[in-house]
């Protein structure tokens, strides 16, 4: 249901163009977690919304999903976090109370996206507090697998 809060014990993926992987690793960086102008949340999927029996069988419709709507890139990576385990981490860091609500894409004139979801309260882009939060959550990514 739309707006309703995600429970700490299901996970979301984002999806992270190869610009937003760290050079070094190849992992998802703080920037692959930083909201663009005029975001008001940062866009994941909640993966057990999918209904699928695994992991590798939701990320398998992600993939699916991500390429019908997106042009991905051969290099990008999906992130996978908990969601309790990355807001409980950002609270006890920063003291930021981050909120993930279900925010479903209805087709309008595009592909529809209802396990879509959003991770509200982080800091716009400009603020210096917005790589700090990104920081952190790139630490909480509990695997990253290819996006095609």
């Amino acid at each position: 249901m739309k707006g309703e809060h995600l429970p700490g014990a299901d996970h979301v993926a984002r999806l992270c163009p190869f610009a937003k992987l760290n050079e070094d690793s190849g992992e998802p960086g703080a920037a692959a977690f930083m909201l663009r102008t005029g975001e008001e949340y940062l866009s994941v999927n909640w993966l057990e919304y999918l209904g699928k029996p695994s992991r590798g069988e939701a990320i398998k419709e992600l993939r699916l999903l991500y390429g019908k709507k997106f042009r991905v890139g051969a290099k990008a990576k999906i992130a996978v976090l908990n969601v309790g385990d990355f807001t409980s981490y950002v609270q006890s860091e920063v003291a930021t109370a981050l909120a993930v609500l279900h925010e479903p894409l209805e087709p309008n004139g595009g592909v529809a996206d209802p396990s879509h979801s959003g991770v509200y309260n982080l800091p716009a882009e400009g603020d210096p507090f917005a790589i700090v939060v990104g920081k952190l959550l790139a630490t909480k990514v509990l695997e990253a697998v290819s996006a095609k």
